[in-house]
């Protein structure tokens, strides 16, 4: 008798820990900019993250287990990446989602490969960054698809252009700055000239007023939305009107309209976000997005929630919650619907993703058509 209630209590404690690791939350990282000169696109790609997961949460979480998120800030710093990644991956994380600039998500990789942890980056889109065999999956396609876009089109409007870039997001602007340069004389234009910047005080204007002294017909910025509209503000204070301007992707975004004024008025450039989507998916996030935070999301919050529904959609497959068995999973389904349509993610962890072209019109983005 004593050997049967013996056993009857070792199964019962069996259970019971059985049971409490079954409902035992599931942790997810974050870990982006949230602080200093590029902390608006960090902020905005988590709050996409923490809409899905509260969504997420809201209906059960996983089988039962809620959704955990720890939230950490990498100041746009390669050494404090490499702190604030170490802490998520010591508390158990299944993945990191992060980091926002492809710099940062680059001084990442060796520490989440050494680890065997998973990065799931929303905005990362340098191709040198995304083509490596490593743990990192991009939701952003690589940028060579803006780069051509923009450059077929800029190529009808000018023959000459002059870039201006930030050399602190080397890791994106100056591949960015290359191919766009290499394709666009490809296609009969020129390069006039090519100035770096950094967030030094006042180094951006000085670079951008030595680039208005050569009078350019265009100006590419290869910039954030914050860099971007000073940029304009320099150029329409000299040249109000006269110059073509052009950017990335990378400034697509709220702080350009808010800070740029009138003066980013008529620039172009390319996203592969289409703010005009009519996809119900999309209509409906963006409903409740804008019922949680009191603003529309942009390109960011979209990318930061799709992060979330793809890492969502592996665990609810059954797969343990496991860095590299969540990528397995991810790179054996291959094709996720988005907010906007399908996202293909290749065998590499690149996405594919239609591309467009925006217009800033009346302070708004505006779809180029034609």
């Amino acid at each position: 008798m004593k050997k049967i209630a013996f056993l009857i209590i070792i199964i019962i404690l069996a259970l019971v820990l059985f049971i409490t690791f079954q409902r035992k939350p599931i942790k997810i990282g974050f870990s982006g900019s949230l602080s200093g000169l590029n902390s608006p696109m960090g902020i905005a790609v988590k709050d996409g993250v923490v809409l899905a997961l509260e969504k997420m949460n809201e209906q059960g979480g996983i089988k039962g287990r809620k959704l955990e998120l720890l939230i950490k800030d990498d100041k746009n710093d390669p050494e404090t990446v490499l702190k604030v990644d170490t802490e998520l991956i010591n508390e158990g994380v299944c993945a990191i989602i992060g980091h926002i600039t492809s710099a940062m998500t680059q001084a990442a990789i060796p520490l989440i490969n050494n680890k065997q942890m998973l990065l799931l980056s929303p905005t990362a889109s340098s191709l040198p960054v995304l083509e490596g065999d490593d743990n990192l999956i991009s939701i952003h396609p690589p940028n060579i698809y803006e780069q051509e876009l923009l450059a077929q089109y800029a190529i009808k409007k000018s023959m000459t252009i002059s870039i201006i870039y930030n050399v602190e997001n080397k890791a994106f602007s100056e591949p960015w700055m290359s191919y766009f340069s290499n394709y666009y004389e490809e296609l009969g234009g020129s390069v006039q000239g090519v100035y770096g910047f950094t967030n030094q005080k006042d180094e951006l204007f000085q670079v951008a007023d030595q680039l208005l002294t050569e009078k350019p017909q265009a100006v590419l910025i290869v910039a954030s939305a914050i860099d971007t509209a000073r940029i304009c503000q320099q150029i329409e204070k000299q040249y109000p009107q006269q110059v073509l301007k052009f950017s990335t992707g990378w400034a697509l975004d709220n702080n350009l309209l808010e800070q740029g004024g009138l003066s980013v008025n008529g620039l172009i450039l390319p996203n592969s976000w289409d703010k005009d989507s009519t996809n119900p998916r999309y209509v409906a996030f963006k409903e409740a997005f804008i019922k949680r935070y009191k603003r529309e999301p942009q390109f960011a919050e979209t990318y930061g929630y799709e992060t979330v529904l793809i890492l969502i959609e592996a665990l609810k497959s059954g797969v343990k919650p496991e860095p590299l068995k969540i990528k397995e999973k991810i790179l054996s389904v291959g094709e996720f619907q988005g907010l906007q349509g399908t996202i293909s993610i290749d065998q590499m962890g690149k996405t594919r993703r239609e591309v467009f072209l925006f217009t800033v019109e009346a302070n708004s983005f505006k779809r180029i058509t034609d």
